[in-house]
């Protein structure tokens, strides 16, 4: 059996048979049937795929209309990578789809104060390869005394639809919006979460966007750290980030440093 991670869960797939299927795929290629390649890789690549294609052309695929949608897109609550990179995915997929996009300028606060401005294809140029949030973020959570403005700048700006990324303070923004929907009927649009934190501490999601380069950043860290007690016998504290959420702790421990501790227990067992 061949053992792997399919959709987030652990799924079990006969040898010969994912055996048989790889060489399908180099038969495929021989035979310059390059669409049956791609679909033999399974619905997540051919994703991939065309999102990649759409996300690399010049232009959008389709002209505006003028009865677009409109949707906004908004981060919320502390800084996590990959925040510019979800904001241009999200701007390009909208406009490639015939939406028009407008982008909430720093977070919920510019959400209370109507501070939108329409974002076009190369306004996110570029995006891709910076950190931050060029859009802005803030760590604030709306009060009651705030909805009212909130409703008043989705009423009049006409969106259609909302796009929050972020962490503990846009779950606890999208909550609160929802439960507001029938005072303020602006609210009963679709609003989408999409997580992205470091913490990686959100119910209900087992890999917030951002969570997977803090990891890579605090194992490489403790990597440098480990060589430079080499010489000598030191004790190093790491602090992390994480609120009350063990993951980056707990994964965050050099491969190295864990590969040593399982070299002394066995020796220790040969020497028992």
């Amino acid at each position: 059996m061949l053992v792997g991670v399919r959709r987030d869960e652990v799924y079990a797939t006969p040898l010969l048979e994912a055996v048989e299927a790889t060489h399908k795929i180099a038969d495929y290629v021989a035979d310059g049937d390059y669409a049956s390649a791609i679909s033999a890789r399974g619905h997540g690549f051919t994703t991939m795929v065309d999102i990649y294609r759409m996300l690399s052309e010049a232009r959008p695929s389709v002209a505006p209309s003028a009865d677009a949608k409109r949707i906004a897109v908004m981060h919320a609550g502390a800084l996590a990578p990959g925040m510019n990179q979800l904001a241009r995915v999200a701007v390009r997929t909208g406009l490639d789809r015939g939406y028009d996009l407008f982008a909430i300028q720093g977070g919920v606060p510019g959400l209370i104060d109507g501070d939108l401005r329409e974002v076009a294809w190369s306004d996110v140029e570029g995006m891709a390869h910076t950190g931050g949030a060029n859009f802005g973020t803030r760590r604030y959570v709306p009060v009651d005394a705030d909805l009212y403005k909130m409703a008043r700048t989705l009423e009049e700006n006409r969106i259609d639809a909302l796009l929050v990324m972020g962490g503990f303070h846009a779950y606890a923004t999208v909550e609160m919006m929802e439960a507001e929907r029938r005072r303020y009927p602006a609210f009963n649009i679709p609003i989408a979460l999409l997580p992205a934190s470091i913490d990686n501490n959100l119910p209900d999601w087992p890999m917030a966007v951002g969570s997977d380069t803090a990891l890579n950043t605090i194992v490489s860290s403790i990597d440098m750290v480990r060589m430079s007690a080499s010489a000598s016998k030191r004790a190093f504290v790491v602090e992390t980030m994480g609120r009350t959420c063990g993951f980056l702790p707990l994964l965050g421990r050099s491969p190295a440093v864990r590969r040593r501790r399982t070299c002394r227990r066995r020796a220790s067992r040969s020497s028992s």
